[in-house]
């Protein structure tokens, strides 16, 4: 069994994937961060204009506004890191011990063994910190670990596969990071096929468990 100090760490560095890739990726830009900088470039370029005088246009803010332009340009062309949800979730009748309960049926069902269970919540009441009830769950099979491992070895970095129940205001929430995204973290590594067949078995075992 895990520390609790260890289970946190460990919940806190998953829920910052596009964090750590942009520390780690050269240009890297992940969707939230594009978006922001297309905004901003788009903010700038409109001040820049309104700042230009009527006449004799000075050379250096030319040369700005034609690069702001130019990389927005650029980023407005480039193909985003993914025109998929990076999570699937669904909203359940059930009560979030039934539910978690539910995942862990379906995953044996569909051939996915559970290799753990975070109770984030007693984690952090452990800690004094007080939220709704959430456990992280974390599935794998291992032919298709096998797959991506032999293609990358640091696909690791995004295993096992992850399927959270939570619940907010009395509801229950499943929610799992699709695996499609591995194929958008590692474009070189041909994982479009396995990738989309391990969502369809992951998207599988949430709407079998709500």
């Amino acid at each position: 069994m895990e520390a609790p100090g260890r289970q946190r760490v460990a919940v806190m560095r998953m829920a910052e994937p596009e964090e750590a890739a942009r520390k780690t990726t050269p240009g890297f830009v992940g969707r939230a961060g594009k978006s922001e900088r297309i905004a901003r470039l788009e903010a700038e370029i409109a001040d820049l204009k309104q700042r230009f005088p009527a006449h004799s246009l000075k050379p250096a803010m030319f040369a700005r506004l034609e690069e702001l332009e130019e990389e927005l340009a650029g980023l407005q062309e480039d193909k985003p890191l993914s025109d998929k949800p990076f999570a699937y979730t669904v909203t359940s009748d059930k009560s979030f011990a039934e539910a978690v309960a539910a995942v862990e049926a379906q995953c044996a069902e569909k051939n996915f063994g559970v290799q753990h269970i975070h109770d984030v919540q007693a984690t952090m009441a452990g800690k004094g910190y007080e939220i709704e009830p959430l456990k992280i769950i974390e599935v794998c099979n291992i032919k298709y670990a096998y797959q991506v491992l032999s293609k990358d070895i640091l696909i690791a970095l995004m295993m096992p596969c992850k399927i959270n129940v939570y619940t907010r205001a009395g509801k229950t929430y499943i929610t799992a990071l699709r695996p499609t995204v591995l194929a958008d973290f590692f474009p070189e590594d041909g994982l479009d096929e396995v990738a989309a067949e391990v969502d369809s078995r992951i998207t599988a075992i949430v709407d079998g468990a709500r």
